[in-house]
């Protein structure tokens, strides 16, 4: 078993701009699932959510055998099969919200530097990555 890191002390400003940030994004995902036909944007905001959540469950050391978990792992299939598909059908939307709620609700047990640390974590490695290109 591993042990659990420190989460990164930041300035109170820093860590205001990353909640205000984090909360704009999560509430766009969620709007975007119900009403959006943009596929690239649904992709892009779940994946952030889903990777954010995925880092604090690991944080929280699950195993991958709780029911949030498992969730969230079957909302990441269904995004991998979205994007071989033209549009968004019902069923992508229904699985994504599932893995929306399934990560509040692993978001919301989670301290919330273990959060901003997932966060800023993602931000560092996608920060390189071109998408019209596909390379660092």
């Amino acid at each position: 078993m591993k042990k659990r890191q420190r989460p990164v002390k930041l300035h109170p400003f820093i860590k205001q701009a990353i909640r205000a940030k984090w909360r704009s994004e999560t509430v766009k995902a969620d709007i975007h699932t119900f009403m959006g036909e943009d596929k690239d944007k649904l992709m892009a905001y779940a994946s952030v959510l889903f990777f954010v959540a995925g880092g604090c469950a690991m944080w929280l050391n699950w195993t991958g055998d709780e029911p949030d978990f498992r969730i969230l792992r079957g909302s990441v299939n269904a995004l991998d099969d979205m994007k071989v598909r033209h549009g968004i059908t019902q069923d992508d939307r229904g699985a994504l919200h599932a893995g929306m709620l399934a990560a509040s609700r692993i978001l919301e047990i989670t301290p919330e530097e273990v959060v901003n640390d997932a966060a800023l974590m993602y931000a560092e490695h996608s920060r390189g990555y071109n998408v019209a290109t596909k390379r660092l």
